[in-house]
């Protein structure tokens, strides 16, 4: 959380002129450097789409077979939290803090679906008891747990389905953006 914040905070200082003036416009140094299109605003974009590829790394983390045993976890579902939360700061902090076109609303409503049923999901987690999760035969001996199995397991493929989505809008972002002419500048 820390980092997170110190990161979200790091770029918004170095932005402060233009994220935080009455007219960005008016400070044209600014404009042309913070503006989504400019030079640290696709950098700053660049940087919200690694922290979303750096969340998916959880899921191949928890699922593929070459990475089982590596670290804890509970540690990898801290960073995986922390990622989703900081690429969606990023891609605020990318937009200018403005969402001004339907794109952009589109774009950043996805990412917001995403966060918050990750948000969810993780209270669902919190709920119910650990021995369950690690020890099938206690999960049938529990009362009402079924239930919570049968909640994660939708709520997993919801999850799953909104982050592909946003994912594609992603993509779709960057494909049109190059089409209308931006490049990226570094």
């Amino acid at each position: 959380a820390v980092i997170c914040l110190l990161v979200a905070g790091g770029l918004l200082w170095a932005g402060r002129v233009y994220y935080f003036s009455a007219s960005p416009r008016d400070i044209p140094e600014a404009a042309k450097t913070f503006r989504p299109a400019g030079m640290m605003g696709q950098n700053i974009g660049a940087l919200a789409f690694v922290f979303m590829l750096a969340n998916l790394v959880y899921y191949v983390r928890k699922e593929f077979g070459f990475m089982k045993g590596l670290g804890n976890i509970r540690t990898w579902m801290q960073f995986h939290v922390a990622s989703g939360l900081l690429a969606g700061a990023v891609a605020l902090i990318h937009a200018a803090l403005v969402l001004n076109n339907i794109f952009g609303l589109v774009l950043y409503l996805s990412l917001g679906a995403v966060v918050v049923t990750g948000i969810v999901g993780r209270f669902i987690y919190g709920l119910v008891p650990e021995d369950t999760l690690v020890c099938p035969q206690r999960r049938e001996k529990r009362t009402g747990l079924s239930r919570f199995k049968d909640v994660l397991g939708w709520w997993r493929v919801g999850h799953g389905v909104l982050a592909l989505f946003l994912i594609f809008v992603i993509l779709l972002h960057v494909g049109v953006e190059f089409w209308v002419g931006y490049r990226w500048i570094f």
